[in-house]
């Protein structure tokens, strides 16, 4: 075999590899936007060719690299042809893809969504906490409420997203209020497969010690 001034001589075995994709940003509707793209080549573990999508032009690393290009070059349509695969095709892919997934976690992944509250070690505050667990996503948002406006940041305390044993993910959120409040609380949590919101109301009777 012969490979851009590289023949059997060399080698009983030889490697061409080849790697050709996209980068897309998922949005918040599940739908995909384009960043970048990759299509390049290597022989023996090494790059000796690439496409470059913004020059519309083939950059090699090698001095014998530039033999292909030539080959390339002669090749009618074929540079257009690499750009609507990887700027077209392949984001239509990834956005298929995501319609899929989107619709398996909506069937695999809906939160469990826990509010509940202990008492303060202040004798006159409980601490509610707001608690997500069960999803797949890290995008969740939960936000506890007073009254249905969001409790300020400043005065919530939050776990961050963990993942849990089996692959999923927990996020809670806590807040100190006044035991003897007759404000209405409730966890609100928004999760990009939910077609509502869940929204958990905290019923003041239940606090735990």
């Amino acid at each position: 075999m012969t490979l851009m001034g590289h023949n059997e001589s060399d080698s009983d075995v030889h490697v061409l590899q080849k790697r050709r994709g996209c980068e897309v940003e998922v949005l918040p509707s599940g739908n995909g936007t384009f960043l970048r793209v990759v299509d390049e080549y290597g022989y023996d573990g090494e790059n000796f060719i690439s496409f470059n999508i913004s020059t519309m032009e083939w950059e090699t690393s090698v001095d014998w690299g530039e033999d292909l290009i030539k080959i390339l070059d002669d090749l009618q349509g074929l540079r257009q042809y690499i750009k609507d695969i990887l700027t077209r095709y392949c984001v239509d892919k990834i956005n298929e893809f995501g319609l899929y997934q989107t619709e398996y976690l909506r069937n695999k992944s809906v939160p469990d969504v826990f509010v509940f509250a202990k008492r303060s070690p202040t004798p006159t505050t409980v601490v509610l906490t707001c608690w997500a667990a069960g999803f797949y996503l890290r995008d969740v948002s939960v936000i506890i409420r007073r009254n249905g406006f969001p409790v300020p940041e400043t005065n919530r305390i939050s776990s961050e997203v963990r993942p849990n044993g089996d692959g999923t993910y927990q996020l809670w959120k806590s807040v100190e209020i006044p035991e003897s409040e007759k404000a209405d609380y409730d966890c609100y949590v928004n999760y990009r497969i939910l077609k509502e919101p869940i929204i958990a109301q905290w019923v003041t009777c239940l606090l735990k010690d």
